[in-house]
């Protein structure tokens, strides 16, 4: 009982800080931030990443700021660097009239921490070397792109 209040109110915590720094950084910032290796200094702990992406899940909800799945990836990625817990992010999007995007992380052992199911198709982000997830350089990029590409795709498709 006591460790899920204390998971909860570290959600909580977690949560605030992510929003504060993604009120403050621009999306390839965050990007790299998502995808940084923990610090190295830290001594690994086993965690169970699932009951603390259910805890961010919860308060995501109810917070009076915006906490999607950028900003719950955020605090998970944050709360697991400080237990030196390495995640493993994972990019999508779809595009229709809109383009709809959707990241999420995931325990070295698949098991998914935030983000949940997806219950529209998407295509995984890859970078130009073929690698998941990874940020394209800007500055090889075209001044009209994203800096990513479609996996199985020759280029994101141009802006309207």
């Amino acid at each position: 009982m006591i460790q899920s209040v204390v998971r909860h109110a570290l959600a909580l915590a977690w949560l605030a800080a992510a929003a504060f720094r993604h009120a403050r950084s621009s999306m390839p910032e965050l990007l790299q931030a998502l995808q940084a290796a923990p610090p190295s200094d830290r001594a690994r702990r086993n965690v169970d990443g699932p009951a603390m992406g259910r805890a961010l899940a919860r308060w995501a909800r109810r917070v009076p700021f915006r906490a999607d799945c950028v900003v719950q990836a955020l605090a998970a990625k944050m709360w697991m660097d400080r237990l030196g817990t390495p995640l493993l992010v994972r990019l999508a999007a779809s595009r229709s009239d809109t383009i709809e995007a959707h990241v999420w992380m995931l325990t070295e052992e698949g098991e998914v921490v935030t983000g949940g199911r997806l219950d529209a198709p998407m295509t995984q982000f890859v970078a130009s070397d073929g690698t998941a997830c990874a940020v394209v350089d800007r500055a090889d990029a075209p001044p009209d792109a994203t800096g990513f590409r479609f996996a199985g795709s020759p280029a994101w498709p141009s802006p309207r």
